[in-house]
């Protein structure tokens, strides 16, 4: 919003003119072309001059701090915490004076530089917003704040940032190619994995055929030989037939190569219903017991190729590591590094594009699909390297993770957690800069501890708010799932129920994601010393940097 010669309040966005009305000052309203602008509390026309930036006055509208008007003036006593120069305003100037602190200003001033008030729109502001400029953000009271100032701060938060969303929907094209490029890698790794698996499977089988053997002398050998050829023809001559499925069921595996535990009951009863089903599929007994037998071998074969059954009750043990399992485990490895290194670069590329995307509307520009994907192009290089290093670190996490089912997984949980704290604000580093992974990091790193100092805590929950308000949406797909599936019993019905869940949280997951990727732009931008767009709220924006204060002996530790 701005005032024109002529006293008329104009739009930014569409260059709009509105007459200045009483009834208006001060309040926010809406252009026709939907921008947002507020009235001022005074006529424009009665002020007689321009409300311009006082040069000499040190006082910058954007930033909403003031600034050195001459570096020459050295002094260490003007100097704030960020080296700049805090030059205040005369003590008494025989002019205007603020309303709120009544302190006098300068003729033509905006804000007041001691309280910051805004004396174009009447309203009071937040004089420590920015975190470049404050040195480390507000102090708010983390008892009296309590879950209900945090719940209203994630309210707001996630009104900006899905505001941002709606009111720009071609940002949703991001999170969509990302998701459709994620599922396509996850297919495109089935076929080696399953190709995989079953080479795996085959060699463990012959090298347990293979140990079998050694271990056997080699009359047994010839024994065997003979006695697979005539095995089935023995059982099939038994004229009882329970008595034929037990025997089948117990002396086939000794009749092969010898079992290497005796079956238990249940396994008897299995093998029996398997050969009394194959017989009623039609075919003949001796070729129901051949196949009973090779079942039972193959069962045995699995068993010595995962571990040697123990004497304690059907317990594993492992046995010793031979060189092709160091070959294996080195293929899943590549595998598995492969696929991070995919799914890192997917979420990397189009996250670029639409931070990009973000940051052209804070500029107060439209922005377009095909801006965001050239500029993810320009970048392309660090995302690869960031890629890379992120997928390292999965496959290093995921390593300790494996070394241990409880310590490992909590050691891989609090080391993940801190390296996703650290690389908070990469991705929109590396769009806006565009340097590699570890000055990214660095900077991240730095951004994070400016912005929230010591406290790794944040004062809001976008997710929090997302559960809040889609969880009745869950409620209502699961009792109408519900109702066509029992109630109903109508599988149409429930498989048309079915896909329409699965639409709606294909929906939810992408707005989630878009917003948590905008607003994670927004902050970036804001701890980074730049300004926002007029229609949004700086000093909710300001709130999220906010240090919970320290009480008792906490303060005794503290720096500040």
């Amino acid at each position: 919003m701005s005032s024109s010669a002529d006293g008329k309040v104009r739009c930014e966005h569409c260059n709009r003119a509105y007459a200045w009305q009483e009834k208006y000052a001060g309040k926010k309203v809406r252009c026709k072309c939907g921008q947002a602008l507020r009235f001022p509390a005074t006529d424009p026309a009665d002020q007689g001059m321009e409300l311009e930036l006082n040069l000499d006055s040190g006082i910058d509208l954007n930033m909403g701090t003031s600034k050195p008007a001459n570096t020459s003036h050295g002094g260490d006593a003007l100097a704030t915490p960020d080296g700049q120069l805090n030059v205040p305003p005369p003590a008494n100037l025989g002019g205007p004076t603020c309303p709120s602190c009544k302190t006098s200003v300068r003729p033509g001033a905006v804000i007041c530089v001691s309280c910051g008030f805004n004396l174009k729109e009447g309203s009071k502001l937040n004089t420590s917003v920015g975190v470049q400029m404050s040195g480390g953000g507000q102090v708010y009271d983390d008892y009296a704040d309590g879950i209900f100032g945090r719940f209203k701060r994630s309210w707001t938060f996630a009104k900006i940032s899905y505001g941002m969303i709606w009111d720009f929907k071609q940002l949703l094209i991001f999170p969509v190619c990302s998701g459709i490029a994620a599922l396509i890698v996850l297919l495109s790794f089935a076929l080696p994995v399953g190709g995989l698996v079953l080479a795996q499977a085959n060699s463990e089988m012959n090298r347990a055929q293979q140990r079998q053997a050694q271990m056997q002398p080699a009359d047994t050998q010839a024994a065997v030989t003979a006695t697979d050829a005539t095995a089935p023809n023995v059982v099939a001559a038994t004229g009882d037939a329970t008595q034929t499925t037990d025997t089948a069921v117990t002396e086939a595996p000794a009749a092969t190569k010898g079992p290497p535990r005796e079956l238990t009951e249940e396994e008897k009863a299995d093998f029996a219903q398997m050969r009394k089903g194959l017989i009623a599929e039609g075919k003949s007994e001796a070729e129901a017991d051949k196949i009973v037998a090779d079942a039972q071998k193959f069962m045995f074969a699995l068993e010595d190729a995962f571990g040697e059954a123990a004497e304690n009750g059907g317990a594993f043990e492992a046995r010793p590591a031979e060189p092709i399992d160091y070959v294996w485990l080195a293929m899943w490895g590549l595998i598995g590094f492969a696929f991070y290194f995919c799914n890192y670069f997917v979420i990397a590329f189009f996250n670029t594009g639409l931070i990009a995307c973000a940051m052209k509307i804070m500029r107060g520009e439209v922005p377009t699909v095909g801006y965001g994907m050239k500029i993810a192009m320009q970048r392309l290089p660090q995302i690869l390297a960031w890629a890379l290093v992120s997928a390292v670190v999965g496959m290093i996490l995921k390593i300790i993770e494996g070394l241990n089912d409880k310590v490992g997984r909590f050691i891989a949980w609090i080391l993940g957690a801190g390296w996703t704290i650290l690389t908070f604000f990469v991705v929109p580093v590396i769009t806006v800069e565009g340097v590699g992974p570890f000055k990214a990091i660095k900077s991240s790193v730095k951004t994070m501890k400016e912005a929230w100092g010591d406290s790794l805590r944040g004062n809001f929950s976008l997710a929090l708010m997302t559960f809040i308000v889609t969880l009745p949406i869950y409620v209502v797909m699961g009792f109408v799932l519900w109702a066509s599936a029992v109630v109903l019993q109508s599988p149409v019905m429930t498989l048309c129920v079915l896909a329409g869940c699965a639409i709606v949280v294909a929906l939810i997951s992408v707005a989630t994601s878009a917003a948590d990727t905008v607003f994670k732009a927004i902050l970036y931008s804001f701890a980074s010393g730049n300004t926002l767009p007029a229609g949004f709220d700086t000093d909710a924006v300001a709130s999220a940097f906010a240090r919970p204060r320290k009480r008792g002996l906490m303060r005794l530790f503290s720096r500040d």
